[in-house]
């Protein structure tokens, strides 16, 4: 059974947050800036950026960027209705 790569891109930014947001907390740090941190650095405009060079990468970070433009768009239509 074929889940698509969404359940990759989840499975990636559950475990990167469950690893740095604890260690945000420890340090007194909100854990919205934790998960924050996570997004921009599993991200396709971070770390995934340097996944073409480094195909090992590919497998810690989200890499499509045409999902993350889509999410864009629907958030942007839903907070200008409102």
């Amino acid at each position: 059974m074929d889940h698509g790569p969404w359940l990759k891109d989840a499975l990636v930014f559950l475990a990167a947050a469950g690893l740095v947001v604890p260690l945000f907390h420890r340090a007194r740090i909100g854990a919205v800036l934790g998960f924050l941190c996570v997004g921009i650095a599993v991200g396709p405009y971070g770390f995934g950026r340097l996944a073409e060079d480094f195909p090992w990468l590919s497998y810690l970070t989200i890499e499509d960027r045409t999902q993350v433009e889509t999410v864009r768009r629907t958030r942007a239509c839903c907070f200008s209705c409102s």
